[in-house]
């Protein structure tokens, strides 16, 4: 039993077109930051995070907030950092990262969020 293996249509060469463009650099998006620096080696001191270990953000005039969410007398949500432009942006920031956005209308109406500006 021989298999005849029949041509298949002729191959024709593709055109790539034009190379595509390069992305412009995405602007920076509210985000939760750590409240310490990492343990650096050797076992030196721990700092805090600083608006100026981020040199774009601190650039373009952003903050560093602390922000809690909370719904009174029923949950407290951990207390993060996040580093925003705004105080609105860090509250939806936070709200994002807890998993609260969207919520049903009689939570979201109960739900506290209170964004607190850090000195730098």
């Amino acid at each position: 039993m021989s298999k005849k293996h029949e041509a298949g249509p002729a191959q024709m060469p593709v055109d790539p077109g034009p190379p595509p463009k390069p992305k412009a650099a995405a602007a920076p998006q509210p985000r939760v930051i750590p409240e310490y620096r990492p343990l650096a080696e050797g076992g030196a001191p721990v700092g805090p995070v600083r608006l100026s270990d981020y040199p774009e953000e601190e650039k373009a005039g952003w903050h560093r907030y602390k922000v809690v969410c909370r719904i009174p007398y029923e949950t407290t949500h951990p207390t993060v950092y996040v580093l925003a432009p705004d105080a609105k942006a860090a509250e939806k920031c936070c709200r994002e990262h807890h998993g609260l956005e969207p919520l049903p209308e009689a939570i979201a109406a109960k739900l506290q969020t209170i964004a607190r500006e850090l000195p730098d």
